[in-house]
């Protein structure tokens, strides 16, 4: 037994008293009719991506593959991202448009607005993102400000007090919420049984082997009852599987893949991801830090010091931390980015998109994030 394990082990009984005090406080809502369907009185279509899960599920990355798909078959719509804008400096979560390309963007907004939006910016204004942690206040004012059709909210399974027309939640492959337990003892915001009931379940990160045949079939059964009740019996259309398409790009210097890196991770499963690249690439070395960490110069000459030791030429870490990262290097008089240009560290970005063998399966959950489905007729 690992000493993680006998930790939350030993945890269990606040584990229960978290999962009871969360499932009460749902029930509190839904009896009391304190759930706003802002959605239906303002005639657009809300959709919430989230999980009940804690950390990185693949979550943004999948809603900025959604958010594509859309456009390319919206004819026009006008999308919208609301997010709770997790991280930034403003800490009393109020309404903002996101503009990522204003200096200190990921202080006022958040990293993860910024890359959402700065990932999307092919298509200019077709697709507004905000930040609001009220998002009912949130929707209302996308709604009314824009002129916005469809609303895709990042995260929100917890946020009682809004009532979307339809919930996708999202399972990282290598964690799934049923051999989870509620925190602290494990990683649940809530007990699966007392969650939201949604309309699709995507799971990320999966092996190709479980991607179709039989191990899939038995994968999207176990995940079903996390469907709508009146949806499970179609759990192999409803729970969909997707793999991790992996893009690079560099950001600082030249191109120097055949040369010995140095990992550098703020994100949730850090580690996990460190090791990999360990695995795959010549990564000699790494730090890991916590989700959503905000670099420091420190840190960052920490990092140049590691890396002279262990004679890494170039700098590896995911876009997500670039957000952060990138505005380091330009703050103040940019000494620090020319400190990486004098000494020749080559800076370059990865990210995943969720695949699925066949594209057509996209086609469903795309339309119903359109509106293709009957708005809150349990679907």
């Amino acid at each position: 037994m690992t000493l993680r394990r006998g930790i939350g082990l030993l945890l269990i009984p606040f584990s229960l008293i978290w999962g009871v005090v969360a499932g009460m406080r749902r029930l509190f809502f839904e009896i009391t009719g304190r759930r706003q369907a802002v959605g239906t009185e303002l005639g657009v279509t809300t959709w919430v991506i989230g999980n009940i899960t804690v950390g990185g599920t693949g979550k943004t990355p999948l809603m900025i593959a959604l958010c594509r798909r859309i456009m390319e078959k919206g004819n026009g719509m006008r999308l919208g991202v609301l997010s709770r804008g997790y991280g930034r400096e403003d800490r009393r979560y109020g309404f903002q448009w996101v503009d990522s390309r204003v200096p200190g963007a990921v202080g006022l907004y958040g990293d993860e607005p910024v890359e959402i939006q700065r990932a999307l910016a092919e298509y200019g204004e077709g697709i507004e993102v905000a930040v609001c942690g009220d998002r009912v206040e949130g929707v209302r004012r996308m709604v009314t400000e824009k002129g916005l059709e469809v609303l895709l909210l990042d995260d929100g399974m917890q946020h009682l007090p809004l009532r979307a027309d339809g919930y996708v939640m999202v399972v990282d492959f290598n964690r799934q919420p049923q051999d989870d337990f509620c925190m602290p003892g494990g990683n649940l915001r809530e007990f699966g049984f007392a969650s939201e009931k949604v309309s699709w379940v995507v799971v990320n990160k999966c092996s190709m082997d479980v991607l179709e045949g039989e191990k899939a079939r038995l994968l999207k059964q176990r995940l079903s009852p996390y469907l709508k009740k009146e949806l499970r019996d179609d759990f192999e259309n409803r729970v969909l599987l997707t793999y991790e398409q992996v893009h690079s790009q560099w950001v600082l210097g030249d191109d120097l893949e055949d040369k010995a890196a140095f990992g550098l991770l703020g994100i949730a499963s850090g580690e996990r991801i460190l090791r990999n690249w360990k695995n795959i690439d010549k990564v000699v070395g790494g730090l890991v830090f916590g989700d959503h960490h905000l670099f420091t110069r420190e840190e960052m000459e920490g990092v140049l010091e590691q890396m002279r030791i262990v004679g890494a030429e170039r700098l590896i870490t995911t876009r997500k931390d670039w957000m952060r990262l990138d505005a380091l290097l330009d703050n103040g008089d940019g000494s620090l980015r020319k400190e990486f240009e004098e000494r020749g560290i080559a800076i370059e970005i990865q990210w995943t998109e969720p695949a699925m063998l066949d594209e057509g399966e996209w086609d469903g959950i795309v339309m119903a994030l359109m509106g293709g489905e009957e708005r809150n007729n349990g679907v």
